[in-house]
């Protein structure tokens, strides 16, 4: 992800009209998430992306997540990966690939599309990250499925999937 920052800010047309932007999706507003908000705006400096970060507040989404008044039958099967320490592959949600998948229902995904929906005012393009397919081909339509909801109603919307989550700052 933020390599295609990288190139967004060395086009012209892309550095001179355009605002990146950067949400960092946190559970509540302390200490911890004002650190890694700098620590992303320090790393986005080092890179030279020129970027906005915004921490937007997420708990109202991921309890839907385990509400269990909220599953369903139509539970989706994608990769999820695991938190990591690192600013850099939280903001690219969590680039670093695994081969652990969970369900995720509908009620879910589609609080995730909202959340975004509500962030999205005179965006051009979204990049979001693509979930690793599932290994299981019989769960491939379901997966386009999961895909299509999470980005129903969004303006363009391009899924990254990143071989690996390494970010260099000194050449």
């Amino acid at each position: 992800m933020l390599q295609l920052a990288t190139i967004l800010s060395m086009v012209k047309p892309w550095k001179t009209r355009a605002t990146l932007r950067v949400f960092l999706c946190i559970d509540a507003i302390n200490d911890n998430a004002l650190r890694t908000q700098q620590h992303l705006d320090e790393l986005l400096s080092q890179l030279r992306i020129n970027a906005q970060t915004r921490m937007i507040a997420w708990e109202n989404v991921t309890s839907l997540l385990n509400n269990t008044s909220t599953t369903n039958d139509s539970a989706a099967t994608i990769s999820v990966e695991p938190p990591s320490s690192s600013t850099a592959t939280t903001t690219t949600t969590a680039a670093a690939s695994t081969n652990s998948f969970v369900d995720i229902n509908d009620v879910y995904i589609r609080g995730v599309n909202e959340l975004i929906r509500q962030q999205c005012d005179n965006t051009s393009c979204l990049y979001l990250y693509l979930p690793r397919p599932p290994k299981d081909k019989i769960l491939s339509k379901r997966y386009i499925r999961v895909l299509d909801m999470l980005s129903n109603d969004l303006p363009p919307v391009m899924f990254v999937h990143g071989v690996s989550s390494v970010t260099c700052t000194q050449l």
